[in-house]
């Protein structure tokens, strides 16, 4: 029990220092602020093929941390039992390692083994060589090792922007405002004002359910970046860094307030093309578009996250937060009219009483946690944002529902750690594979748990789900493109923004830990 309490104390300590700056007035104008050189061509158009042959030695290929594990998987039977990893400048043998733990692989069916060379630390980038199967693709180490793929996709949400020019030059830039004509309520002549928002699929639709995910993992994003002391230029970077990120949430935030009715405070579920889109260039689409009719379910979500967004915005402008938590609360209204007492209520519930203290959100909380049973969760991650808010809360809490929901966390970390121990390649699987969507989905979830609990072995599982991602994987690609998108990861598996939120929150947490080991 002791340990439990010690848990709870450290969630406040872990979740509140450094949330809001000393002086909010140096922060009070959110810049734009994206490299011009990344706006290059449009990111919708970015299929997943596989190659039409597969590398026998795979590796990492954005890199590796210098004081990171670094392991290399090996393809196939009869290897040699040795070898090499190769300075590509110098070609000089940096370091020579054995080749251990073949096992088979169910799923391709096919030999893994592997090779670890942690203690190779030397900045450069290398290859891995060996006899039999050849060459990897090469790779760097080095400090910095997630630096630009943080900035990238933190860059995409930028250029996702609907109805707007973007920040940059004709020549640069071929992503001009779009999708400016007005749009009609599905099967009615109303006319809604929808512009603006992100483009959150690759039918340039706007979806309300996902853009309040993406918006919900942002700001939890900003609350971690913690003010620890450091440098004049440390502190500058994460100013610029939380402005970023803060930035582009209230653009989305601003659209998803024109989605709300004002009379109901019901939210319309977004925007979407009456046919398939044929560009890939938002602003040549001359397609129909329309406003889906009001569900409970982006209602829900909509109340969730307008409360957090209030809470966090307060400092910068206070009518238009107050104008947030209104329209929140008008949206749970909704919600508690026409809906079920479920994981989203419980969500919105947990996030409108750490913003208002109002017991009748805390009430309503505790109904929904007492008919529940214990370790059940009815959809990804939307009860998680509910405990995580009410864990972290200022308000006053029940401590008999704190240690419930701790222990909940602490069953669903064991669970995805013993679950990523059995695959080869060290990541989560299921019936029908490996799924770089479900792979990110589960590392976002046990990153919110080690930001709570905050364990050496959980942040060792978290880098081998990258590492999977960005290259270690069956076709040894890295699915992260240059511009930080996300490709497709197979077969009629389609492109999702919320994807590239959650990568942000797993990058950032795992940066930050790093830093603290």
């Amino acid at each position: 029990m002791f340990r439990k309490r010690l848990w709870l104390c450290l969630v406040t300590v872990l979740l509140f220092t450094g949330c809001g700056y000393e002086n909010p007035e140096d922060y009070k104008t959110l810049e734009e602020t994206v490299d011009e050189s990344f706006l290059q061509e449009a990111v919708y158009d970015e299929p997943y093929e596989k190659p039409s042959s597969r590398p026998g030695v795979l590796v990492d290929r954005n890199g590796y941390g210098t004081e990171s594990e670094k392991v290399a998987l090996f393809r196939g039977e009869g290897l040699s039992q040795d070898f090499t990893v190769v300075n590509q400048e110098t070609k000089q043998v940096a370091y020579r390692g054995k080749i251990q733990k073949t096992a088979y692989n169910e799923i391709d069916k096919e030999y893994i083994s592997k090779g670890v060379f942690t203690e190779l630390t030397e900045p450069g980038t290398y290859y891995i060589e060996t006899a039999v199967i050849g060459q990897s693709y090469p790779f760097e180490i080095k400090e910095d090792v997630y630096g630009q793929i943080y900035s990238d996709v933190l860059d995409s949400f930028y250029y996702h922007r609907c109805g707007t020019d973007l920040n940059g030059t004709v020549d640069v830039n071929n992503h001009r405002a779009c999708h400016l004509k007005a749009t009609k309520l599905q099967g009615t002549d109303t006319v809604i004002q929808s512009q603006g928002g992100w483009h959150t699929g690759s039918n340039f639709e706007k979806d309300v359910v996902e853009g309040a995910k993406i918006v919900s993992d942002l700001l939890l994003t900003y609350e971690y970046i913690e003010e620890k002391e450091g440098t004049e230029q440390e502190t500058e970077e994460k100013g610029r860094l939380r402005n970023k990120l803060l930035n582009e949430v209230a653009f989305e935030v601003k659209w998803l307030l024109s989605m709300q009715e004002e009379e109901s405070g019901g939210v319309y579920g977004g925007v979407y093309p009456e046919k398939e889109t044929i560009t890939t260039a938002p602003e040549t689409d001359e397609g129909t578009y329309y406003v889906k009719e009001i569900s409970v379910e982006a209602t829900a979500e909509f109340s969730a996250v307008l409360a957090q967004f209030s809470r966090i915005y307060s400092i910068y402008d206070k009518e238009f937060s107050e104008i947030c938590l209104k329209a929140s609360e008008g949206a749970y209204s909704y919600v508690e009219k026409y809906g079920e007492l479920d994981d989203l209520q419980y969500y919105a519930a947990a996030e409108l009483y750490k913003s208002t203290g109002n017991e009748k959100y805390h009430i309503k909380l505790k109904q929904y946690l007492g008919l529940i049973q214990p370790g059940e969760n009815s959809r990804f991650s939307r009860k998680l944002y509910g405990d995580i808010a009410y864990l972290t809360c200022k308000q006053k809490v029940d401590v008999g529902i704190c240690d419930q929901l701790m222990d909940g966390l602490m069953e669903k970390a064991e669970g995805l750690a013993e679950s990523a121990k059995k695959d080869v390649y060290m990541v989560w699987t299921d019936q029908s594979g490996r799924c770089a969507g479900q792979i990110l989905e589960n590392t976002f979830v046990l990153a919110i748990i080690d930001r709570i609990i905050t364990s050496h072995e959980y942040l060792g599982i978290m880098e081998n789900q990258l590492h999977y991602l960005l290259g270690r994987n069956e076709d040894g690609v890295g699915m992260v493109t240059g511009k930080g998108i996300l490709n497709h990861t197979d077969e009629g598996e389609e492109y999702q923004l919320y994807l590239q939120s959650s990568f942000i929150f797993i990058l950032h947490e795992i940066v930050e830990r790093e830093a603290e080991e």
